[in-house]
């Protein structure tokens, strides 16, 4: 009996030693695959976070860009509203232009209109006529509501100088150079 009881323990003791063997390489494998697990985990963890700041960057930048722009054309429009200002005080100011100044005015336009031509000359309203008229000039008995300067007519041809057209015209040609020159 005694060599039946050695006999089970020497098995017990076999079985025990290959389990143990078997549970020290499961053991390591599983540390392996836990450490690889961990390594993968930890790379999927650094690239998402990589991503994220990524985002986190672009949309800042975005932003960062509509905010200027916003501000750029704010600028802008604040300019522009000087500017239009301006050419709106411009037209005021010639709308009270002396009455000598004005004279000088007309009479320089009429020196550049062909003499053998009758023109017909509507004021604005205005504009009071303080000065003597050419003899092919003849005054028209209407006026331009709300406006100042002067149209001349002769053969259905208008040569429009009030004020305000003439501003206007003005505007057009300037207001882009104008704007391109405050940007810079």
């Amino acid at each position: 009996m005694n060599d039946l009881a050695t006999f089970t323990q020497q098995l017990k003791e076999k079985h025990i030693g290959e389990l143990t063997r078997k549970f020290a390489a499961m053991e390591k494998d599983a540390n392996v695959k836990k450490e690889e697990s961990i390594a993968a985990l930890n790379d999927k963890f650094v690239k998402e976070q990589k991503q994220i700041d990524d985002t986190i960057a672009q949309t800042q930048q975005i932003e960062s860009q509509k905010i200027r722009n916003h501000a750029r054309n704010q600028v802008l429009v604040e300019k522009q509203q000087v500017m239009l200002q301006i050419f709106d005080e411009a037209v005021n100011h010639l709308s009270q232009l002396p009455t000598e100044q004005m004279a000088q005015f007309f009479n320089s336009i009429v020196k550049q209109l062909p003499q053998d031509k009758q023109y017909v000359l509507t004021c604005g309203e205005k504009t009071p006529l303080h000065w003597e008229l050419p003899e092919h000039v003849t005054l028209s008995d209407e006026t331009l509501p709300q406006q100042s300067g002067f149209v001349f007519s002769a053969d259905g041809i208008s040569y429009n100088f009030l004020f305000q057209t003439l501003v206007d015209d003005l505007k057009q040609t300037y207001l882009s150079e104008l704007l391109q020159s405050l940007q810079q």
